[in-house]
C-alpha cells in the first residue's frame, strides 16, 4: 500500500557517502524534501530529480533536526541528526544561495518542532 504524501518543502541537494572518516558526495543531482503523509506523519525523503519514487525516507518526529556541518570548507554539507541514537545521514546542498538554504533548513527544524539549543556562554569560556 502506497502512503500519499505532500510536499512541505524540498531542495537540490546530493547525498554524502562516508568511506572511513572521509566523507564524499553522491554526484547524483537529488532533492531533499520534507513531506507529510496522509497519516500526519514527517519524513525527511531524498530522491534522484528524475526519480518521482524516494530512494531514501525517515520518519522524523522532534528528535531529529538539520544542522550544518562546519568542518566541510568546501560546500554546504548538512546532517539529519537524531537526538535519540548516534544516526547521521549527510546532505550537499546543490543551491548557490544561502538564503534558500537557510530558509529551506529552518522550514524543516521549525515544523517537525526542534529547538536548536543555543550555546550557553559561560560554557563557551571554559572551552
Amino acid at each position: 500500500m502506497d502512503i500519499s504524501t505532500r510536499t512541505i518543502c524540498q531542495i537540490r541537494a546530493g547525498k554524502c557517502l562516508m568511506e572511513g572518516d572521509m566523507v564524499h558526495p553522491d554526484l547524483r543531482k537529488g532533492y531533499l524534501a520534507l513531506v507529510k503523509t496522509d497519516d500526519d506523519l514527517l519524513r525527511v525523503q531524498w530522491s534522484v530529480r528524475d526519480s518521482d519514487k524516494p530512494e531514501e525516507s525517515y520518519y522524523v518526529f522532534g528528535d531529529a533536526y538539520l544542522d550544518r556541518i562546519n568542518e566541510c570548507s568546501d560546500g554546504n554539507v548538512y546532517a539529519l541528526k537524531f537526538t535519540e541514537n548516534d544516526q547521521e545521514i549527510l546532505y550537499w546542498m546543490q543551491e548557490t544561495s544561502i538564503g534558500t538554504i537557510k530558509a529551506f533548513v529552518d522550514m524543516v527544524n521549525n515544523t517537525i518542532g526542534y529547538t536548536l539549543e543555543e550555546p550557553d556562554p559561560a560554557m563557551m569560556e571554559l572551552e
